[in-house]
């Protein structure tokens, strides 16, 4: 996770999106940051729940000039602490996410970071659009940060593992360079019914995973539940974890863990970043 690339709306969600870079940068081990900002029509309602939109004042140059400030404010900030870190700024009126492929693609970006907003909804927090096709859509690796998150380093990082077909899907190489680089302690956590999955099969999979990461010297914790979210996010709260890993999955713990509200937005049930790792 060496390069990233930060979207950025200019919400509460990107100053704590910035603060929390701030904060982890040099755990992550950052060497370059690119903050992407696309000012046209196609750019705004990106990263903004459905139903609340940005205003935009004044004419297309006066918005270019005031976009292009901000962004260069939100690298200053990063700069104050971030000094050895190659931090550049980009901003286009193209559509979000035909940008983000592109600036993937050409600037070889390892994580796309952005702010989710938060609300007072038992802690769950609106996702907008753009957030929620990638994340349902694309094998991006995605850090998302909500806008009321708490303040926990990442000394402590969570996997919450699905155990069915954990070889093909969970990407072990790429999240043992991870925790590595973080230097932190992980916890495996899997939450389950108790007819979930056949005893033998049960045991197969766990075994496959133990082979798998053991060298990290994890924690498994294996919890019997129906409630599958309220569970991993209260022992993720209990631990102090300042990360979640998941593998996005058609089922499963991203299937209740992003759900539609009554207003048909996309929710996130978390308070704590939530980084989703695909195996490529």
């Amino acid at each position: 996770m060496k390069s990233i690339l930060i979207l950025t709306d200019f919400s509460s969600a990107t100053e704590q999106t910035i603060g929390y870079i701030k904060e982890n940068g040099l755990q992550l081990g950052i060497q370059r940051i690119l903050i992407y900002h696309s000012f046209g029509p196609q750019g705004i309602d990106t990263l903004v729940p459905d139903g609340i939109k940005i205003p935009i004042l004044g004419d297309e140059h006066q918005l270019f000039e005031n976009s292009i400030a901000t962004l260069q404010k939100l690298r200053n900030e990063l700069l104050e602490v971030l000094q050895d870190v190659e931090i550049d700024v980009l901003i286009d009126s193209k559509p979000v996410v035909e940008a983000v492929h592109e600036i993937v693609q050409e600037k070889n970006i390892d994580l796309v970071v952005l702010g989710i907003n938060g609300s007072d909804d038992g802690g769950k927090n609106s996702v907008g659009k753009i957030p929620a096709h990638l994340m349902k859509n694309h094998s991006l690796d995605l850090l998302l940060v909500p806008s009321n998150s708490k303040s926990y380093r990442m000394d402590n990082v969570m996997l919450a593992c699905d155990l069915k077909n954990i070889v093909q899907i969970l990407p072990d190489k790429k999240l043992k360079e991870f925790v590595r680089d973080l230097n932190a302690h992980l916890f495996v956590v899997n939450v389950g019914e108790e007819n979930d999955m056949d005893a033998v099969s049960l045991v197969q999979e766990q075994t496959v995973l133990h082979e798998l990461i053991d060298d990290l010297n994890p924690e498994f914790h294996y919890l019997k539940s129906k409630d599958t979210v309220p569970v991993l996010l209260q022992f993720a709260q209990s631990k102090q974890v300042g990360l979640i890993v998941a593998v996005p999955l058609k089922r499963g713990f991203l299937e209740n863990l992003f759900h539609k509200s009554e207003t048909k937005k996309l929710t996130l049930n978390t308070s704590i970043p939530l980084l989703l790792m695909h195996k490529r």
